[in-house]
């Protein structure tokens, strides 16, 4: 018999052949699935019963199951081999369980690209992974991929994401936990020489944050590590007159990375005027 268990799950059940041979049956089931009159060997099972997980998007599936006996003698005193074969048996499924969700491990900001960054789903017949962009606290769907990344030039650095898995019944997992981009901010003190950076939380790391790096160049040079914190704000202190400089952020994990957009900021030590008495 094939039972259906939901829509998408076939339970078979069958009964043990009678007058085996013990001594010479391979005491093992094959299990045959076929779909549109073509079989496949899918399992060998000793038990009598088989549980099949499906996921086709509404298919009539037959089976049936067969046990050989390999050491019989023909009437020449040749060994042959012996099948003995259950009748056909089916019934219709309907894959409606979604994929499982997957997860961001990071969204950065690489020169003038965004790129979200994910783990794979288990899923055969995965067919898209969804791209959502966070508007209001509602997710918009801006595209689709089958990439474990995204790469857009289309992006602010408020953005926040999320995704999701489809598989080719269209069913879709949940969305993943949201993450944002880094938006870093620079205040200058030109009177205390100081530059007061702050920037909002990243958030929903696999594995938790563990600190963010600040990198500066100033005035057109190379970029250079300044410090890392744990903290959402540092003040760099001791700066340059008349200089320009540059910042990003590099949010941390114990795996995963997330870069942010890069922000500028010039200082510029007041001058005063005083004037002459004459």
């Amino acid at each position: 018999d094939v039972n259906a268990i939901g829509t998408d799950v076939a339970e078979l059940k069958w009964n043990n052949i009678r007058n085996i041979q013990l001594n010479s049956s391979e005491k093992k089931y094959a299990v045959y699935r076929g779909i549109n009159s073509i079989f496949s060997h899918i399992a060998d099972v000793i038990d009598t019963t088989y549980i099949d997980s499906l996921n086709y998007c509404g298919q009539m599936v037959n089976y049936y199951v067969s046990i050989r006996d390999t050491n019989l003698l023909d009437s020449n005193n040749i060994k042959s081999t012996c099948e003995s074969t259950s009748n056909l048996d089916s019934n219709y499924f309907y894959d409606t369980t979604p994929p499982s969700g997957p997860y961001i491990d990071s969204v950065s900001v690489m020169g003038n690209e965004m790129i979200i960054g994910w783990d794979s789903v288990k899923a055969g017949d995965l067919k898209w992974y969804y791209i959502y962009k966070i508007d209001k606290g509602y997710p918009v769907l801006i595209d689709s991929t089958l990439n474990l990344f995204y790469k857009t030039m289309d992006f602010g650095c408020q953005d926040t994401f999320s995704i999701s898995a489809i598989d080719s019944c269209k069913n879709e997992s949940a969305l993943s936990p949201y993450h944002n981009l880094i938006n870093p901010t620079a205040f200058s003190d030109n009177k205390n020489n100081k530059i007061i950076l702050s920037w909002n939380s990243y958030i929903n790391f696999p594995n938790g944050l563990n600190q963010y790096t600040i990198f500066y160049k100033v005035s057109g040079g190379a970029y250079d590590s300044l410090t890392s914190v744990t903290t959402t704000q540092y003040t760099h202190s001791n700066l340059l007159d008349s200089a320009m400089y540059c910042y990003y952020i590099v949010a941390r994990d114990n795996v995963n990375s997330s870069t942010s957009c890069v922000v500028c900021q010039f200082i510029s030590k007041p001058t005063f005027f005083i004037p002459s008495a004459f």
